[in-house]
């Protein structure tokens, strides 16, 4: 009977697409196809690359693909415990030269990064540069926590410890705000053509650094639609912000919209009579939306259950967005109906629903 190791390389190295990848749970959101956190492929492939020299040879190449250095918080005593900071992993990954050409992906957390320690950045940097292969980047911990930070403290780090630099290979990134010193990063990733943003409301007016540093930018997920509630004139309306997605991008083939949507003429309505003409898949993803009281620090409101209607208007418009595109590529259609952000819960997608056109 044969063995794992009676089989031809070229069997062994598809093993590991039977498991899953570890996606952050950032990333898990905005791809909203994987659970975040399931280190099952990356125990496996632990385990086989351990086995023997044959099988080491084979798998650790592929482990490295995929690089994860997302740390607890310092100030979680759980996540700290026994575990290396980011700056020291970073230092030690860098010092495994023969490894660095099989790196495709990584995932790094910039919790740690404060006023006084600004190391993380500078590591995250410094790898950056010995990985001349790397394809996707994402980098988490970057929003700015409201009860600790006064400003964007490791966005700040990160886009001075980018100054001059230049990574041609990188084509996609995800990050965790469009905060503007972290968008005049974006010049050190010139051919991007994928870029994905965490929960949270969108601004337009970084739409044009995106677009003057990133020119071949071809998928945009999970843009934060201005909500319609904000009335106030000072704010940006949803048509303003369509329009500037409309006028920098034209190269679009993937749109992902998120926040408390609406579909009348001042939502998503808005998008038809422009015609996002290379529009290939359009992902709506409705957040229902739970006001909070600053003093209590609770819900005014608890979250209730999305009219039927309601779904189907989205789903029509929708239709409509995609009608008006010209590809003459299978066009898709994604509605989503979510329960929260993904740092209150990892299961927070109720409704889910895809459509072909």
């Amino acid at each position: 009977m044969l063995g794992l190791l009676d089989l031809p390389t070229e069997l062994l190295v598809e093993l590991p697409q039977y498991y899953p990848v570890l996606h952050c749970p950032l990333q898990a959101d905005v791809l909203s196809t994987y659970l975040a956190n399931d280190y099952t492929g990356v125990d496996t492939l632990c385990a086989l690359a351990q086995t023997c020299v044959r099988l080491r040879h084979v798998f650790q190449p592929i482990l490295w693909q995929n690089i994860y250095v997302c740390p607890g918080r310092s100030n979680d005593i759980e996540g700290a415990e026994g575990r290396m900071k980011t700056d020291e992993t970073l230092a030690a990954l860098r010092r495994v030269k023969d490894m660095h050409v099989h790196v495709r992906s990584l995932t790094v957390s910039l919790h740690e990064c404060t006023e006084t320690n600004r190391s993380p950045a500078v590591e995250l940097v410094r790898f950056l540069q010995c990985i001349p292969r790397l394809r996707t980047l994402i980098i988490t911990g970057t929003r700015t926590r409201r009860d600790i930070d006064f400003c964007n403290v490791a966005a700040s780090m990160l886009g001075i410890s980018l100054e001059q630099m230049t990574f041609p290979s990188v084509t996609e990134l995800t990050t965790d705000t469009d905060d503007i010193d972290l968008m005049l990063a974006l010049k050190s990733f010139p051919s991007l053509t994928t870029l994905n943003f965490g929960d949270g409301r969108n601004h337009s007016i970084t739409f044009h650094l995106i677009a003057e540093y990133c020119p071949h930018i071809e998928i945009l997920r999970n843009i934060g639609l201005p909500r319609i509630e904000f009335a106030a004139p000072h704010l940006e309306k949803a048509p303003e912000f369509v329009l500037a997605l409309y006028k920098y991008f034209p190269k679009l083939r993937c749109l992902s919209l998120s926040g408390s949507l609406s579909t009348d003429s001042d939502g998503l309505g808005c998008m038809v009579p422009l015609g996002f003409q290379r529009l290939e898949q359009l992902t709506l993803r409705h957040k229902i939306w739970v006001e909070f009281d600053p003093v209590a620090g609770g819900p005014t409101t608890t979250r209730g259950a999305v009219a039927d209607q309601f779904v189907e208007d989205l789903i029509a418009v929708g239709k409509e967005i995609l009608g008006t595109s010209s590809t003459k590529k299978q066009r898709v259609l994604r509605v989503e109906v979510k329960n929260g952000i993904w740092k209150d819960n990892p299961q927070i997608t109720n409704t889910i629903e895809t459509f072909y056109i």
